[in-house]
């Protein structure tokens, strides 16, 4: 299994098609608006940025 963070940019949508193409179907993408590059990939938002916003004070 491969993670890739940050997967929103252009270098890790690239990386998420080569690493299927030619290493492992098994892949996860850690973003807070995951979008999915292939069939495969499973999509993930890590918890941290699901935490209720803290007001400023």
């Amino acid at each position: 299994m491969q993670t890739i963070l940050g997967a929103n940019g252009q270098i890790a949508e690239e990386l998420a098609k080569e690493l299927k193409r030619k290493y492992t179907s098994d892949i996860r993408l850690v973003s807070r608006h995951p979008r999915k590059v292939n069939d495969t990939a499973a999509l993930l938002v890590p918890t941290c940025w699901m935490a209720p916003k803290r007001r400023k004070r």
